[in-house]
């Protein structure tokens, strides 16, 4: 076999099978985050008082949608914040898409209470033993934001429970999620991390937050088959607003960074797309978010969609996977203890996906008669594509070359690359490291 030219002994590859087992730390199939989402040109709800409206979370009860929000923040200065008291209002509708403006649902509570400032960011309501649960976040002059929560038997009269429940710190924009009988409330503290606290009961919660790995105010929590997705966003209204996407396949594991979602900004939005809610209906799932292009002088709820794959859908399959860079020193021996100088970082690059077997070549050639799609790696170097099943070869472009230091000898010393299969049903995880820089 000739030997193989320097140029090629770039990159290493890992294939592993993702069947049978969850992979918390490798980006999974296409899920509710990374899945394209479609948002309606025109909002669904301008608060007709002073067309203020932040943080919805919806509920459907019967045939009748409720929309709950954030309305009027003056505390917010430069113009910005609604008029009048700080409070959360609700809307109805029957179709989830007309909605009637209804008044009051959470005042701001009196001198000395824990909500005294201002109530705001309230979570989906969650029916238990014949009684609403919605926990919303509050402020008083002395404390930092905490959430506390209200209740009720018919989702219009709330009567709230004093003093808050959760409080290590700021603690903001509860969402509630059910599972197997645990509630997990997740929640943003100190510098836009997103915790959860669990409970049985809805009253008494987990002492101990744990860090879920995501990172972004306004979570949102989803399940569609094995994968969880936590959407949170980033940034403010004054700098632009976005949500990105984390996503495990275990709701105690660390959720990984999957980078911006998918999804079209309207006008009403440009400033920010953000802290929102979702809801399943007709096949779809409904996100409904708070828009601004004025930097906070209004608030409108905007709505946009997108397909949820039913349960009688042919599985997706394909490959998934990261490409890193390694540098500095990872010779193995005695000089392999702690402090060494080495580093992983993640490469945003083009990524080339061919049918069967491939002869090494540099060049990157889309004409090539084996060319199946070419992709790219995200600013975390995570790339993903949906493929038939067979078998591949996926090589990364870097600095103008395609590279992969994995190979299998051909006829007359012709060299492939090594090639990767794909199964029915089932996604594949191709790491790829770059490794021009490190010591070995």
């Amino acid at each position: 076999m000739r030997p193989i030219p320097r140029s090629h002994l770039l990159a290493s590859l890992v294939a592993l099978l993702l069947a049978g087992r969850a992979w918390a730390d490798q980006p999974g199939p296409p899920c509710a985050g990374t899945r394209s989402w479609k948002a309606n040109e025109s909002p669904v709800f301008c608060d007709p008082d002073d067309d203020w409206a932040k943080d919805p979370s919806v509920i459907k009860v019967g045939d009748t949608y409720y929309m709950y929000y954030t309305s009027a923040n003056p505390w917010q200065g430069d113009g910005c914040g609604g008029k009048g008291d700080p409070r959360i209002d609700y809307a109805t509708s029957r179709d989830g898409l007309n909605w009637t403006y209804k008044g009051l649902s959470i005042s701001k509570g009196k001198p000395g209470e824990w909500d005294e400032e201002r109530p705001q960011a309230p979570a989906k309501p969650m029916l238990k033993d014949g009684k609403y649960y919605m926990y919303y976040a509050g402020k008083s002059p002395s404390s930092a934001v905490a959430i506390g929560y209200a209740t009720s038997i018919d989702l219009c009269q709330w009567t709230k429970h004093p003093g808050s429940v959760v409080n290590q710190g700021k603690c903001n924009d509860p969402f509630i999620f059910l599972e197997n009988g645990v509630y997990y409330m997740f929640y943003t503290a100190g510098g836009d991390d997103v915790f959860y606290v669990t409970s049985t009961n809805l009253l008494d919660w987990s002492k101990k937050p744990i860090f879920t790995g995501a990172v972004g105010e306004g979570s949102i929590v989803l399940k569609d088959g094995p994968t969880y997705t936590i959407l949170a966003c980033v940034g403010w209204s004054h700098n632009g607003e976005y949500y990105k996407a984390y996503t495990s396949q275990d709701l105690a594991a660390k959720f990984t960074d999957r980078g911006r979602i998918k999804i079209n900004t309207p006008k009403f939005a440009a400033g920010t797309l953000s802290h929102g809610d979702v809801i399943c209906r007709d096949g779809e799932h409904w996100f409904y978010f708070q828009g601004t292009r004025d930097f906070g002088k209004r608030f409108q709820i905007g709505l946009a969609k997108q397909t949820v794959p039913t349960a009688e859908a042919k599985p997706e399959q394909g490959i998934t996977g990261k490409i890193v860079q390694l540098s500095g020193n990872f010779m193995p021996g005695p000089d392999s203890k702690p402090g060494r100088k080495n580093a992983k970082k993640p490469l945003s690059v083009p990524v080339h996906i061919f049918k069967g077997k491939v002869k090494v070549f540099d060049k990157p050639d889309m004409d090539h008669l084996a060319f199946v799609q070419k992709t790219h790696s995200d600013v975390h170097g995570v790339f993903c594509c949906v493929l038939p099943p067979g078998e591949y070869t996926v090589v990364a472009e870097i600095e103008g070359k395609l590279r992969l230091n994995s190979f299998t000898p051909g006829d007359k010393g012709s060299l492939y690359w090594s090639t990767v299969t794909v199964k029915e049903g089932q996604w594949l995880a191709v790491n790829i490291e770059d490794n021009s820089k490190a010591v070995y």
